[in-house]
């Protein structure tokens, strides 16, 4: 188990060192990711951002994702969720609105606009924990769009088969707790209270001033 997120973060740095370089960039999957990110970015003396994405609930069970919207605002859905409880199309309109102006919101309150070009460089995403992997879905698609020459997902926990998933995806995969029984990202936790927006604006205005000069 991790002591918290910090805990996590600081193990996972101890598996990315290789990324240490000039045109590495850490982006954190808010809130929790951006946590577990900051010490990462630390250890690799890389700039710290952040990564918006929402993930779309289903009707009467918010954890469960039938998708997520990601900052180019687009949809992104579990295709096996969808085909199970076939949720009614006005319901989805409705909800991906809703994630739409979350993100819009997350992305003003988090300065989103202030990340460097990622076009050319290795990029690594963060996040606490992934279960279903939708939200790490959307993140990816925008990713990609990005052009950067490398994409490194680290997480602290998985269920094992979505993280056979996401080798296939990124171009790198690292992950210190892949469990065949796999219930929810705070079981691998001892303290996983929740992150505000607050300590997400401190620990991205913490790292600002440290970022080094932009390299396209």
């Amino acid at each position: 188990m991790f002591q918290d997120r910090i805990d996590a973060g600081i193990r996972l740095a101890q598996r990315l060192m290789q990324y240490k370089g000039p045109k590495t960039i850490v982006l954190g999957i808010p809130r929790g990711g951006v946590v577990v990110a900051e010490p990462v970015a630390k250890a690799l003396d890389a700039p710290l951002s952040v990564l918006i994405v929402r993930k779309i609930g289903a009707p009467g069970n918010e954890e469960l994702a039938l998708g997520a919207v990601s900052v180019d605002e687009k949809p992104v859905w579990n295709a096996d969720a969808i085909s199970v409880l076939q949720p009614e199309a006005p319901r989805l309109e409705a909800k991906v609105r809703e994630k739409v102006t979350e993100v819009r919101q997350r992305k003003a309150a988090f300065g989103f606009s202030r990340m460097p070009p990622l076009k050319g460089r290795t990029v690594i995403v963060v996040d606490d924990g992934i279960a279903t992997g939708a939200t790490l879905d959307a993140a990816l698609q925008w990713l990609q769009s990005q052009k950067p020459a490398r994409i490194v997902a680290a997480v602290a926990c998985a269920p094992t088969d979505t993280a056979d998933r996401f080798r296939k995806k990124t171009d790198d995969w690292v992950c210190l707790i892949e469990s065949p029984d796999f219930m929810a990202v705070g079981q691998f936790y001892r303290d996983f209270r929740e992150v505000t927006d607050e300590e997400v604006k401190d620990v991205l205005n913490q790292a600002e001033p440290k970022q080094p000069t932009i390299i396209n």
